[in-house]
């Protein structure tokens, strides 16, 4: 109940506050302007009834948090709190710096001798408007930074508050870079264009690209100062996943950008080449667009995947680090994968357009080829020089390797491409027949042929890529199997029985079944303990009545043993064991395999959780809603036929 008042009251009182703030902004901004109280009254009504609906509401509202807060410190620490105060601060001072940004812009455009209605932001405001929105805003934002500031200094470093403030400074760092990146490339956009004619270069867009630089790179910068303090002031700054994937995202869309916008460049210019008409100045205004967006998130990716590698590089723990990397690898190797089946799937149709003779005219089939050297000049580099270092690295024997082949982004790669193969090769094979089909009733179009095999080529495109993969899934598989058994192997284990060996006998055969090469000796206790030999063992497994009440000669020896014990949940009279779910004997038997399993191969031990009626039904409902999901995919690119 206290959860759902607090909801409401931070929601009621999040919305009337910005009702106010608009409302006082639209009044004063009708009061300043002569022209708006002449012939405006309706504005200035309906500032006037946002401003007197609103501000009842948010006092209430506000007042009631406020007396909880001060009354109750579990009101005052709750994360919704937190979040409540920082989008205040987000949902004002972003007006703001818009509303900064407006002034700047049009005062650039004045400079340079052009008209307002030009500015990119607020075209049809005065200074004024802005001015009013910058003052009210800044207003509101300036007494919840106080508010927040008292909650700081009472708290201390609370994980809702530091979590929150983390997500606000991200927010504010992307969007610093966005308005700094759209400048340099509104910049660059003014310096690549060519005239055509006698109206000259567009100076607004410059105009235009120097507002946002002079506006977003300040806020960019400070937000990267802000990060660095916070990162020195505490360590876990740096390991927080937030910011794990924010230097994922920035570095991923600058490659992603820096690509695509390559390929568009070098297909314009192959286009050239092969004998598009074209002159220079119509060339550099066609790449200007790509070239203008692709410098900026060029230094974007540069700069972030470095801070990345070097992250990475920092962490101590060996499978950790390789895991992030890999992560990074996989996406690009993704990519190029992309690029480079796109771009020989239109090779391919091209060679077979020029064999069969195409219908198509000359500029389509030149503007085909330049697209095709493009994407295989783009993507077929990036993949190589991303997939062949992962799949070394899968191929090494040792702990190394085995990470690799187990790694759970290898697989969600593989089995992606095995899926998108296989779906497209699918689409390829079917749309194929739907033609054959069309033709052989009636509806004959006139490159059937052609038609048919360039369907035929794309769906042998994506299964030879498809094989070629599950290939490495399977050898990944060889591998691991050759390199499990030999770390099962030493694993020698002793499984200790304080009954009729009825229990060691069913764990014996759950080990033959989850880890064959693992060696195993039961040893009964009835006929006394284990051997000084056998103390080398690398596990021992004895029940819980041996555990809680050993011989004294056992005693001995298990306080001499160096190895892992693995202790079976067993009755023992007046001991009890909390949090244990009770199994028979056959499905305690499959979970001491399994740990056995993980240890052998140097995971840490994890038993699956039991699981209840509702689980079952939610896995159920999951697997409909993929099925749905998958037959959607499906009819979607199926309906091209």
């Amino acid at each position: 109940m206290r959860s759902i008042r607090r909801i409401y009251l931070y929601a009621v009182a999040l919305v009337s506050l910005e009702v106010v703030v608009w409302g006082v902004i639209g009044l004063l901004r009708t009061l300043l302007s002569l022209e708006r109280m002449l012939g405006g009254a309706a504005l200035l009504a309906q500032g006037l009834s946002l401003t007197l609906v609103g501000l009842p509401v948010f006092l209430l509202h506000w007042g009631l948090a406020q007396r909880d807060a001060r009354r109750d410190p579990e009101e005052a620490a709750s994360r919704l709190r937190a979040v409540f105060l920082y989008a205040v601060l987000l949902i004002t001072l972003v007006p703001l710096v818009q509303n900064g940004l407006a002034l700047v812009d049009h005062l650039l455009l004045v400079l340079f001798g052009l008209e307002p209605g030009l500015a990119l932001i607020g075209p049809s405001q005065t200074w004024s408007d802005n001015l009013v929105a910058i003052v009210v805003n800044g207003a509101a934002a300036f007494y919840f930074y106080t508010v927040l500031r008292r909650d700081w200094r009472s708290l201390g470093d609370l994980d809702h508050l530091v979590e929150t403030r983390r997500l606000y400074t991200y927010i504010w760092m992307v969007f610093g870079l966005g308005l700094t990146v759209f400048g340099v490339q509104q910049v660059l956009r003014f310096i690549l264009y060519v005239p055509s004619g006698p109206g000259g270069s567009p100076a607004a867009v410059l105009a235009n690209g120097l507002s946002l630089l002079l506006v977003g790179t300040p806020l960019w910068v400070w937000t990267l100062q802000r990060v660095d303090e916070l990162m020195v002031a505490d360590p876990a700054e740096r390991e927080s996943l937030l910011r794990r994937v924010v230097l994922y995202l920035l570095a991923l869309a600058g490659v992603g950008t820096v690509l695509s916008s390559t390929a568009v460049v070098l297909g314009t210019a192959l286009r050239w080449v092969l004998g598009d008409p074209m002159i220079p100045g119509d060339f550099i205004n066609r790449i200007g667009g790509s070239l203008s967006i692709a410098l900026p998130l060029a230094g974007v990716w540069g700069y972030y995947s470095r801070r990345l590698r070097l992250e990475t590089e920092s962490i101590q723990d060996n499978p950790r680090r390789a895991a992030l990397r890999r992560l990074y690898n996989y996406i690009l190797a993704l990519f190029g994968l992309g690029a480079t089946v796109y771009g020989m799937n239109l090779l391919l149709s091209f060679l077979l357009q020029a064999a069969l003779g195409s219908l198509a005219p000359p500029e389509s089939l030149r503007g085909q080829l330049a697209n095709a050297i493009a994407g295989l000049a783009v993507g077929l580099p990036l993949w190589l020089l991303t997939w062949r270092p992962m799949q070394g690295e899968a191929a090494q024997r040792g702990d190394a390797g085995d990470h690799a082949r187990r790694s759970l982004i290898r697989k969600a790669y593989l089995y992606l491409v095995l899926f998108l193969g296989v779906v497209l090769s699918m689409t390829a094979l079917g749309r194929m027949i739907y033609v054959l089909l069309s033709g052989l009733l009636g509806e004959r179009p006139p490159d059937l042929l052609l038609q048919s095999l360039t369907l035929l080529l794309t769906a042998a495109l994506l299964l030879l890529w498809t094989v070629y993969h599950l290939r490495a899934l399977r050898e990944d598989g060889r591998v691991a199997q050759r390199s499990l058994a030999a770390r099962h192997a030493l694993f020698p284990t002793i499984l200790l029985d304080a009954g009729d060996g009825s229990f060691g006998e069913e764990v014996v055969a759950a080990l033959k079944r989850q880890a064959p090469n693992i060696p195993v000796a039961v040893q009964k206790i009835s006929l006394g303990i284990p051997g000084e030999e056998m103390i080398g063992a690398s596990a021992v497994v004895l029940p819980a009545s041996l555990a809680a009440q050993p011989p004294e000669a056992l005693r001995i020896w298990l306080q001499n043993y160096p190895g892992r014990r693995l202790v079976v949940p067993s009755q023992v009279d007046n001991w009890y064991w909390l949090g244990l779910t009770p199994l028979d004997r056959h499905d305690l038997a499959n979970q001491v395999a399994l740990a056995l399993r993980q240890m052998a191969e140097g995971q840490p031990v994890r038993l699956p959780a039991p699981s209840s009626p509702w689980v079952i039904v939610g896995y159920v409902f999951a697997a409909l809603f993929a099925l749905e999901v998958i037959a959607v995919v499906l009819s979607l690119l199926f309906s091209r036929f």
